[in-house]
């Protein structure tokens, strides 16, 4: 007997999707407009966001932009009080940070704000969207983390604790919404052609040689298949789904042959 699909269940009601300026964000909007959800599109950066909006407009679908700085406490409470109205059935916590350095190198405010946004928004948002949803008896949250959560890299020790903790809360919460109705999938991304991406990696990509082209062209992902493969997880109901076959063997793999590969496959993509 096929699984029902979790996301044709939702249908008609509205999903809201933060981090949705650009990237995986703006894609998850995308799709999700096209799959008959009225999206909510949240994120700082106004003006890219009332654009997403307008190119979901004109496709057809349906899709309100909400400005917001989620790194604030007066933000987050006004898109958590757009979670409780009655129509929202779907929170796509996808608004997240990345830089590049050891954490001795990085100033206070800029961990600061990473975890205010990775951690905080995140928990914040998904407690909002867990009382509301459990409260009616339905509902879905997807959390996007990173294949980093698997794999503690020297000079992404921050970035990579914030997703560890995305991953640990959302695979918990899953468990305890599970007899409420409530779906909790979380998502791990690995290398994807956004620009967070040479924040991450501290260099611009730009591969030198014939291995790091094909690296490149190979291994990188555009945002809308990663979103394309997240939800396709998600409507079979999975909990995780990572969303690159070479990701899914990588991160079972001892640790440090992961540091060795990560480190290599580095100094392939970026000439350095």
């Amino acid at each position: 007997m096929s699984r029902p699909d979790r996301l044709e269940a939702l249908r008609g009601r509205t999903a809201v999707v933060t981090g949705a300026s650009s990237g995986i964000g703006a894609e998850f909007a995308r799709q999700l407009a096209a799959a008959g959800l009225a999206v909510v599109a949240v994120a700082r950066r106004a003006e890219l966001l009332e654009a997403v909006a307008a190119e979901v407009g004109a496709a057809g679908g349906r899709c309100r932009a909400l400005a917001a700085d989620l790194t604030l406490a007066s933000d987050r409470r006004r898109v958590g009080e757009v979670l409780e109205r009655p129509e929202v059935a779907m929170l796509v916590n996808n608004a997240g940070v990345s830089s590049h350095g050891e954490l001795v190198q990085t100033s206070p405010a800029q961990a600061e704000a990473m975890v205010a946004l990775n951690v905080t928004a995140m928990a914040a948002l998904s407690k909002r969207a867990a009382d509301a949803f459990a409260g009616r008896g339905r509902g879905a949250i997807v959390n996007v983390s990173s294949t980093a959560a698997f794999k503690p890299m020297a000079g992404l020790v921050l970035y990579g604790a914030t997703k560890a903790f995305v991953k640990e809360l959302s695979l918990g919460l899953r468990l305890e919404l599970a007899a409420r109705g409530v779906d909790v999938c979380v998502v791990f991304p690995g290398p994807v052609r956004t620009p967070m991406v040479e924040a991450a990696l501290g260099r611009p990509v730009a591969p030198a040689g014939r291995v790091g082209r094909w690296l490149e062209r190979s291994y990188f992902m555009d945002p809308a298949d990663c979103v394309d493969k997240a939800l396709a997880g998600f409507r079979e109901g999975r909990a995780t789904v990572v969303v690159d076959p070479v990701d899914r063997a990588v991160v079972r793999l001892p640790r440090r042959v992961i540091r060795r590969l990560d480190g290599w496959a580095l100094r392939q993509l970026t000439g350095s």
